[in-house]
């Protein structure tokens, strides 16, 4: 990959997908996406994240086919979620996580100023992680929701899940892990990462 394609990739953002937002004024220094900061979260899940997966795939990506997922790519009913950097280089918060939808393949999206990271987890690696948070209460991924008796495992199991990639579970979330920036891609391209999981 060459600057061409993230430049390719800029003018599609500038004139494709941020013209579908709110007008927003950037709040962080520098970066092509800046002025995603300020958007909610239902807004950048619904109009930002999706037109960037659909970039990347081109005429691959499918429409779902029922409501627990949110498009499919090669027979993989994929569930997409998006997240902006936190305070924190590289560390990204994923939520509405929930397992007993109908997906293959959880993809997080997520923003910096100046790069993308795509993490594509399988059904079991997120299925796996959610029993060592039930066995031990620490993972990489842990309960959204119902207070402090869910973090401390009494009461009913939890449904909704977060991921955060934070740096105690970099090396975990390596081998899935693809980053694309103006030197081009780190890892695999996103259609290859989505047919490894």
């Amino acid at each position: 990959m060459s600057n061409g394609e993230w430049d390719r990739f800029l003018f599609y953002v500038e004139h494709d997908v941020r013209p579908t937002c709110k007008p927003q004024r950037a709040t962080l220094a520098g970066g092509p996406f800046a002025w995603t900061q300020k958007l909610s979260g239902s807004a950048f899940g619904n109009k930002v994240a999706p037109p960037i997966t659909r970039f990347f795939l081109q005429d691959e990506q499918e429409p779902r086919t029922g409501s627990g997922h949110d498009f499919i790519f090669r027979d993989r009913k994929v569930e997409l979620k998006a997240g902006t950097e936190h305070a924190t280089e590289g560390v990204f918060l994923f939520q509405q996580i929930r397992p007993t939808q109908d997906w293959d393949v959880l993809l997080c999206l997520g923003l910096a100023l100046n790069s993308l990271t795509f993490l594509t987890l399988s059904r079991t690696f997120v299925e796996s992680a959610i029993e060592t948070w039930r066995d031990t209460g620490t993972s990489i991924i842990v309960p959204q929701h119902n207070g402090s008796r869910t973090r401390n495992r009494q009461g009913p199991p939890p449904d909704t899940f977060w991921l955060w990639t934070r740096p105690e579970w970099e090396d975990e979330l390596l081998p899935y892990r693809s980053d694309f920036g103006p030197s081009g891609w780190n890892g695999q391209k996103l259609s290859e990462a989505l047919m490894r999981t």
